[in-house]
């Protein structure tokens, strides 16, 4: 996210947006998350990786995140955040029990 703020926030007509979850409920949704090959991963391997993404290597990666993001929004033009709870009424929206019926196949899919 950071780069993101850095590399597209300053560019005309780019707009960077985060989507805002409860903390809970991030670590809730982690049980959806495979690796290319089909692997579920951990909770604790996803947090490891995405904090290694941030140039890390403790600390909660969705908190650290959330940090960066009022830290640093400045730095785009049109930063905007969006509640995770809002995106249910979009027409596309997937209920997460769908969602995590449906995680490993999706998943394989989008990165395969």
């Amino acid at each position: 996210m950071v780069d993101h703020l850095r590399l597209f926030g300053p560019l005309p007509g780019t707009a960077v947006v985060l989507m805002r979850r409860p903390l809970d409920e991030l670590r809730e949704a982690l049980d959806r998350c495979y690796t290319p090959d089909g692997r579920k991963l951990s909770a604790e391997g996803q947090n490891k990786e995405a904090l290694r993404w941030l140039g890390l290597e403790s600390g909660d990666a969705a908190e650290v995140t959330y940090r960066l993001w009022e830290r640093r929004k400045h730095q785009a033009r049109h930063p905007f955040e969006v509640n995770y709870s809002d995106l249910a009424k979009h027409p596309y929206w997937v209920p997460s029990e769908a969602r995590r019926a449906a995680a490993r196949d999706w998943h394989i899919r989008r990165t395969a």
